[in-house]
């Protein structure tokens, strides 16, 4: 506790009551989350197919408030928003495309294209970075850009290459990306740090 009061200060000017998302904070967007997320996965788009995904996130953002590029490296949708007069930018990314493998699951929400499934957790990804986007533009509690990155063909394994030579691509200051992982406890994450540049080092990754 920091003295003389009941919160917790971190660095300078930021506490974790007033600069932190809660997961209550979420409760008002639960439902349709999770309606999303299973709509993706019912709805699987191999690499370079990602159409429909892409029209789909690409309405949500522009609902939100967000300024959209659609088309990015393909079918790839980059969102952006500023708050304030801050300089700096921030990306945040995650990945569209599902896995040519049929589906034997029996989930109400499985997928409806056989040959095609959401195995890898890109439907996850998706609501993930959605989730956050409706929450940022809902509260605004930011200073500067906010790019959110929908990539596809990750599964390709070529199209980042593709995306970042493509104009709609932005130039950042910091990259997050994060990624599911059934080996993890529920209630548990991980973390690795690298530092991805653009464009002095075109891009490239440094762990």
């Amino acid at each position: 506790m920091a003295k003389g009061g009941s919160k917790r200060t971190i660095g300078i000017a930021m506490t974790l009551d007033n600069d932190f998302a809660r997961l209550s904070d979420f409760e008002p967007m639960k439902a349709e989350l999770t309606g999303i997320r299973q709509h993706l996965h019912a709805n699987p788009e191999l690499s370079f197919e990602e159409a429909e995904t892409a029209r789909f996130v690409a309405e949500k953002l522009e609902a939100w408030g967000y300024e959209v590029t659609r088309n990015v490296g393909g079918h790839g949708v980059v969102a952006r928003m500023t708050v304030g007069a801050g300089k700096k930018s921030i990306a945040i990314r995650a990945d569209m495309d599902a896995l040519p493998i049929t589906e034997q699951t029996g989930a109400a929400y499985a997928s409806k294209t056989p040959g095609k499934m959401h195995a890898c957790g890109h439907d996850g990804h998706t609501t993930i970075l959605l989730g956050a986007a409706e929450y940022l533009a809902r509260t605004r509690r930011f200073n500067g850009t906010v790019n959110l990155i929908f990539q596809p063909a990750e599964e390709a394994g070529r199209c980042q290459r593709r995306s970042r030579d493509d104009q709609g691509w932005p130039v950042r200051t910091l990259s997050l990306r994060r990624h599911l992982r059934a080996a993890q406890s529920s209630g548990c994450c991980g973390g690795h740090l690298a530092i991805a540049l653009r464009p002095a080092d075109g891009g490239r990754r440094h762990s």
